[in-house]
């Protein structure tokens, strides 16, 4: 009988193997679609390297979908809700996962609990500009020239922006006022304050340090916690003085939740391996950005820490939920 028991266990456990490997034990053998915002973003441009450099390891298309809009909640939605077997995979970004959350009531997923993190893909710090007609040296001269100057106007991607946050932290750290002209994206509120029509604003570090380099823009902080390569000689906010104001954009890889670990793992090692090319690396940096690869466990903690930062955050500046 023991006899009996310990052969009726074995088939058992072979054939609960044989249901289970062979559905991921070749992960992919069909197609993978990678749902993204506009083309354009940083978060379409990684998902299309990504993209190319997948398909030509594992032999299989890999395919990038543009779903923009609302903030890129919608397509970011539709992977929450798609087949947790590694065929559909989401590139998206801090707004969608950690500021979107503490907007809107009505959101189609729960950033915490609906996906499974594969990797952080790349970071984007911000920098504090300004056009060169305002007469501050650094960062504190520029808070002083802001309380002087009642109704300064900080330009702004657009309403609850990263660009509209890091203004609204430094309303709150330095005790300025300043108000706000929201534009359609970081290209209008670039060309805004290099034509002086608004003097000041936080925009993409990395694309606005050339401008700054040939002296058509002033820079005087970026917003990350360490000095960036593509500016080693700008400091910091907290090397300024205003530690509370550091803010970081960030675009990564996601899949649905209770996606096998073995295929997240394939996934993480793949994507990982993409992002550290040389070509992946300079691509990215034209885009303002770095490159963060990581383990799935570090971006998870990164998701949790900065969902946790915002709502805190949002309190101290009076963002709420629509």
């Amino acid at each position: 009988m023991t006899s009996l028991r310990r052969l009726g266990a074995a088939l058992a456990a072979a054939l609960a193997a044989s249901t289970v490997l062979p559905a991921f034990g070749e992960y992919p053998d069909r197609p993978i679609r990678i749902i993204t915002a506009s083309p354009g973003t940083l978060m379409d441009v990684v998902a299309r390297h990504v993209a190319a450099r997948l398909s030509e390891r594992w032999g299989q298309p890999v395919v990038v979908e543009n779903r923009g809009g609302a903030s890129f909640t919608i397509g970011t939605g539709m992977v929450a809700h798609a087949k947790p077997d590694g065929y559909t995979l989401v590139v998206s970004d801090r707004t969608a996962l950690t500021t979107a959350p503490h907007l809107y009531k009505d959101l189609p997923y729960d950033a915490l609990r609906d996906f499974t993190p594969v990797t952080l893909a790349a970071v984007a710090p911000l920098a504090l500009v300004a056009h060169p007609s305002v007469p501050a040296a650094n960062m504190r001269e520029l808070v002083e020239y802001a309380r002087g100057h009642a109704g300064l106007h900080f330009a702004s991607q657009g309403q609850y922006t990263t660009g509209h946050y890091a203004g609204e932290l430094l309303r709150v750290e330095a005790g300025i006022a300043p108000e706000y002209v929201h534009y359609k994206g970081a290209a209008e509120s670039q060309r805004a304050i290099l034509a002086g029509e608004v003097l000041v604003g936080f925009n993409n570090a990395a694309a606005m340090y050339p401008l700054v380099a040939d002296g058509r823009l002033k820079a005087y902080a970026v917003t990350s916690r360490q000095r960036i390569a593509a500016a080693p000689n700008l400091p910091t906010v907290g090397e300024a003085g205003y530690p509370g104001v550091e803010l970081e954009s960030w675009v990564g890889v996601l899949v649905p939740a209770t996606t096998p670990k073995a295929v997240v793992d394939k996934l993480n090692q793949g994507i990982v391996a993409v992002l550290k090319t040389a070509e992946v690396r300079a691509a990215l940096l034209l885009q303002g950005a770095e490159v963060a690869p990581g383990t799935p466990e570090e971006f998870a903690a990164r998701i949790r820490a900065d969902h946790a930062r915002v709502g805190a955050d949002f309190k101290r500046i009076g963002f709420g939920a629509d």
